[in-house]
Formats: C-alpha cells, sequence, structure tokens
C-alpha cells in the first residue's frame, strides 16, 4: 500500500504539466484524476487507522487531486524548467577516506561545482547510481520525489540463556528529494536558484557475529539528510556534495548530486 501512495505522489507531480497542453489533452488528465480520487477513497478504506502516516498521505493526494480537478489555469510549457538529476554513490575503502573521495571531486563541504558532461558520463562508471529522475517543475513550487524500496532481512536475536532464534524485519532504503527551482539573472547571465533537501537511506551492512552479541545478521542504515541551497548556470551540469565532510564512520557511503536545470526543448 506505501508503495501505492509513493506512486501516486510522482505521478500527481507530473499532472501539472500535462494539464497544460490542448483543452482536450486537459480533460482527459481531470478524468484521470476523478479516478485516481475513486481510488483513494477505496485504498482508505482497507488502510488501518493505526497507520496514521499513510492516512496522512492519502490525504494530502486527495487535496492535490481536489486542486487539480478544479484548476484551469495551469502555467505553459515554456513557463517550466527542466530538471535533471544523477545520484552518485561511492564506498570509502582502503586509503579512500570520505575526504579523499570529496577531493578528488574538487568538492567543498557546501556550495556547488560546475563539471563537463563527460566527467558525468565516467563517474557513472566508477560509481553506483542510485536513481538519475528527471522532473519538470513549476518556477518556485515544491517537487517531491521519493523512490523507496522494501526488502526482507532474517537476522538473529539473541534470549535468555544464550540461545539466538531466527526472526525477520522489514527495510525500507532509498531516496526522498524535495527541491525548489527559480529563475534568475545574475550579472547578465540566465540562472537558476536552486533549493533541495533530500534524505537517503542506505543498507551499509549487517550486524557481525561475535561473542554475545545481541543480534546477528541485522541490517545496518545509513541515513543522510541535507538542505541545499546553490545558484546553478542554466544548461550546466553541477555536483552538490550530499555527504558531511567530518562524518566519522568508515563505512558511510559518499553521496553527490550532480543536477541541471534548463528550459524543456
Amino acid at each position: 500500500m506505501k508503495k501505492f501512495v509513493i506512486a501516486m505522489i510522482i505521478v500527481l507531480s507530473c499532472l501539472p504539466p500535462l494539464m497544460a497542453q490542448k483543452d482536450a489533452d486537459a480533460t482527459h488528465i481531470r478524468t484521470l484524476a476523478r479516478d485516481m480520487r475513486s481510488l483513494l477513497t477505496r485504498l482508505k478504506k482497507e488502510v488501518p487507522e493505526s497507520l496514521k502516516d499513510l492516512h496522512d498521505d492519502i490525504r494530502r493526494l486527495e487535496a492535490k487531486i481536489a486542486q487539480l480537478i478544479g484548476r484551469s489555469d495551469m502555467p505553459a510549457p515554456d513557463n517550466q524548467i527542466l530538471v535533471e538529476t544523477i545520484f552518485l554513490e561511492w564506498t570509502p575503502g582502503g586509503s579512500q577516506s570520505t575526504e579523499t573521495i570529496l577531493a578528488n571531486l574538487g568538492l567543498q563541504p557546501s556550495g556547488a561545482k560546475a563539471v563537463a558532461p563527460d566527467l558525468i558520463e565516467q563517474w557513472k562508471k566508477q560509481a553506483k547510481v542510485i536513481t538519475a529522475p528527471k522532473l519538470l517543475a513549476i518556477p518556485d513550487s515544491e517537487v517531491t520525489l521519493e523512490t523507496v524500496s522494501e526488502q526482507d532481512f532474517s537476522y538473529l536475536e539473541r534470549i535468555s540463556g544464550g540461545n539466538y532464534v531466527m526472526k525477520k524485519t522489514q527495510v525500507n532504503d532509498g531516496l526522498t528529494l524535495n527541491l525548489k527551482v527559480l529563475p534568475i539573472t545574475v550579472e547578465g547571465t540566465s540562472c537558476y536558484r536552486f533549493e533541495a533537501r533530500t534524505r537517503i537511506r542506505t543498507i551499509v551492512g549487517r550486524t557481525p557475529c561475535e561473542p554475545d552479541a545481541p543480534t546477528v545478521g541485522l541490517p545496518v542504515i545509513s541515513e543522510q539528510e541535507k538542505e541545499t541551497t546553490v545558484i546553478l548556470q542554466s544548461d550546466r551540469w553541477f555536483l552538490v556534495p550530499l555527504t558531511h565532510q567530518n562524518v566519522q564512520a568508515a563505512s558511510r557511503p559518499v553521496i553527490v548530486m550532480a543536477v541541471r536545470c534548463s528550459r524543456p526543448k
């Protein structure tokens, strides 16, 4: 059910650009929104009241759908911004510490660095690509993207007498991105004010088998959150670090966001 609500959030983020098309297309989108409202009504009846967070998601979706159904003055396509993002992950190890990896990329703890497209392609081969979403954003309006996967794990838990029993747990990992983009002009150059809040959960290992360990094989989660505000030149790739340089855990991954903002072509 959670995946269903997440999928609808992503779909709804794409509806405003579609509603900017011809009247016939807008009518079709409104019909689709009404169908989604009916599905949410059915979903709400099936979700237990104890799942408060899920009910809150449903209420927000219902409010968004009601807004779209009644709205006719959506922004024209030339008023939208294409936001391309690539989230890259490096794992420290050996002589490669967090500081070393960021230094090799030429990144500071904050800010952004302009990079050539060929470097982006090179780093995509060297690092793990977590996700690479492309979004159409309305100027100065927040867009939310959430890509989450659910995985089941078995692990051992210590009980009285020093014995262990097998248990199961479900772990969610992935990316939540909230962004807002505003076109600006800096010294005659077309730029964008880019604001982003990112939350990334990554499975980095399992609890080890050690004497008297309370658990063995329990997933270890690395969670990183960061707020970023940078000025980006139009149609150029920039690197934005999402890993704090004062992180001490050697196993914590280094995550960098490559981003480019431009007018849709």
